[in-house]
């Protein structure tokens, strides 16, 4: 994996001259990426990309601040801070700064096909178009939070980091097929429900019976629910988030292994080492040595 602050500086594109002064891109090759390439960029007035036969690789884009815009066949959706579009590999596209808006800011990836599980990627079963979602006000935040760790660490040489940068990458796109389930009106409130009862009570059993009751259904029909839209188990997802908690206690406290492990749900630290090994690839106490934190 590897990252840079402007991705277009490859051989082969077309640059043209915009009547504002700024680049319009045409016609522009693929950045080389080894599993997925991120960054942040902001653009002003004029500028756009477009790409007639698409891209090998999927291209996701949050939008922070400005405006932005993505043209699908004539039509021009406004990408305002909290917008986001996954456009699948091959589909033609173009997408920059909207028209009489002064500039965009966004953060973006370019990840190769096959690198994250492929209903994470599938926002709205269509492979022929560019899904689009907008972010709650409150997911903004979080989600502007992991891809800015994200870029940070795909920015450095250590293999561990790369492997959370994708975790985190894969945890945002999650979010955002969430979110676009939601706006399709085929999304199950009782998963909403479950997922706002796991983020407060991580340290708790959180098991499939007591999550389906709380919600009313049996544990096979949340099972169910929670593989058609988050595409995993109900414990896979508990497990995801308390592994994901526990990195950034690694990354952000000075806490002892056991108490991460108290913490994040975990029975003991012995425990907690085998499945952050198993799930980051990295033991815990190398994940945090190799961002400068010393552990007790």
């Amino acid at each position: 994996m590897s990252a840079a602050n402007d991705p277009y500086g490859v051989e082969g594109e077309t640059v043209v001259p915009s009547g504002s002064g700024f680049a319009v891109i045409e016609g522009i090759a693929d950045p080389l990426v080894d599993g997925f390439l991120a960054g942040r960029s902001a653009n002003k007035k004029g500028y756009k990309i477009r790409r007639d036969s698409g891209s090998s690789q999927w291209i996701f884009v949050l939008s922070v601040a400005g405006c932005g815009m993505i043209n699908e066949g004539g039509v021009v959706t406004p990408l305002p801070r909290g917008k986001a579009f996954l456009i699948p590999p091959h589909v033609p596209h173009e997408y920059g700064v909207a028209k009489d808006e002064p500039f965009w800011d966004q953060y973006w990836a370019h990840i190769a096909d096959g690198l994250l599980d492929p209903i994470t990627m599938d926002w709205s079963g269509a492979t022929h178009k560019a899904s689009i979602c907008e972010l709650p006000a409150e997911e903004v935040a979080r989600a502007e939070s992991d891809m800015s760790e994200c870029y940070e660490l795909t920015r450095s040489p250590a293999v561990n980091n790369h492997q959370f940068a994708t975790v985190l990458l894969n945890s945002v796109i999650a979010r955002c097929r969430h979110q676009a389930t939601l706006e399709r009106g085929k999304s199950d409130p009782r998963v909403e429900t479950v997922k706002s009862l796991v983020a407060g009570s991580l340290t708790q059993a959180n098991r499939v019976t007591d999550l389906a009751r709380a919600v009313n259904i049996s544990p096979s029909r949340l099972t169910q629910l929670f593989h058609q839209e988050m595409g995993m188990t109900p414990q896979d997802y508990v497990e995801r988030e308390r592994l994901a908690r526990a990195a950034r206690l690694l990354l952000q406290s000075d806490m002892t292994l056991a108490e991460v492990a108290q913490n994040t749900g975990f029975a003991n630290e012995f425990y907690f080492s085998r499945r952050f090994k198993l799930y980051h690839g990295v033991s815990p106490g190398r994940f945090r040595k190799s961002r400068g934190a010393t552990i007790r």
